[in-house]
C-alpha cells in the first residue's frame, strides 16, 4: 500500500536541483564562493530530507532523496511525486491549489538514471566565515538554522550549478573540529554529487502535439562540512 502525504511548497526550498547554463563555463577553482538563492527552476524535482545526524567529527550531515516519478503543471510547478520507496506526495502552493485551464497539459516525468558522479566533492567555501580563514581556532560553530546557496560545479560538469542547504555559520547548534589550527582554515561544504537523467512527457491535448524531452541535473544526495586550509 502506498503512503500518501500532502506537502506545502514553501517560498524558499531547502535544496534546489540543478540547471545547465549554456555559457560562462567556469573553472571549479575560480568559483568556490557561494551565491544565495531563493527558489528552484521549472520542472525541478524538490529534495526530500531523508535523514540528518552528527558524524564522528560533530559535523551535521544531511541526506536527501528525490522523486522517481512526478507530475507538473504547464509552468513546471510540481503537483505530485513518488519517491524511490513508493511513497506518494502531493504538493500545494502558498496560495492554495491552482485552478487549471481545461486545455492546460499535465506533464509527467520518470527517472531514467541516477548515478554517483563524484563522492566527497568540495562544493566550495561556507559563505559565513572570513574569506581569509581563521587561525588558532580549534572549532568552527554553526547554527541549527539553514539557508540556501548555490555553487558552480565547473567546466567538467558543463558549467552546471548545484544548490544546497547549509547551516548558518557562527551559531551554537553544532560544530566541526579544526585539525590544523596553526594554519589559516575555513569550513568547506562537501557533497556526494549524483547525475540524474529524467524523461518528461506532455500528452497531446486540445490540438497541441505530444512532446517528449529529457533533462540532466546534478543533485546533492549527502552534504556535510570540513575545515580546509585556505590557499
Amino acid at each position: 500500500m502506498k503512503k500518501v502525504m500532502l506537502l506545502i511548497i514553501p517560498s524558499i526550498m531547502l535544496v534546489t536541483t540543478l540547471f545547465l547554463p549554456t555559457s560562462a563555463l567556469a573553472n571549479e577553482d575560480e568559483n568556490d564562493e557561494a551565491i544565495d538563492i531563493e527558489s528552484g527552476m521549472p520542472f525541478d524535482t524538490p529534495p526530500i530530507i531523508k535523514d540528518t545526524y552528527l558524524d564522528e567529527n560533530g559535523s551535521l550531515v544531511t541526506e536527501y532523496e528525490y522523486f522517481d516519478e512526478a507530475l507538473y503543471d504547464e509552468e513546471g510547478n510540481i503537483l505530485s511525486g513518488i519517491t524511490e520507496d513508493g511513497e506518494q506526495k502531493y504538493f500545494e502552493n502558498d496560495s492554495g491549489f491552482k485552478i487549471m485551464n481545461a486545455c492546460a497539459p499535465t506533464i509527467s516525468s520518470k527517472l531514467i538514471s541516477d548515478k554517483l558522479s563524484k563522492g566527497n566533492k568540495k562544493m566550495g567555501w561556507h559563505p559565513d566565515f572570513p574569506k581569509g580563514g581563521n587561525k588558532n581556532v580549534s572549532t568552527f560553530w554553526f547554527s541549527n538554522k539553514t539557508k540556501n546557496v548555490s555553487y558552480s560545479l565547473g567546466a567538467d560538469y558543463g558549467g552546471a550549478s548545484i544548490g544546497v542547504s547549509v547551516s548558518i555559520g557562527n551559531g551554537s547548534g553544532h560544530s566541526i573540529k579544526n585539525p590544523t589550527p596553526q594554519y589559516w582554515m575555513r569550513p568547506a561544504v562537501i557533497s556526494n554529487v549524483h547525475k540524474r537523467v529524467t524523461e518528461f512527457k506532455q500528452p497531446a491535448k486540445c490540438g497541441m502535439p505530444a512532446k517528449t524531452w529529457r533533462k540532466t541535473a546534478y543533485v546533492a544526495k549527502k552534504t556535510w562540512y570540513r575545515a580546509d586550509k585556505v590557499k
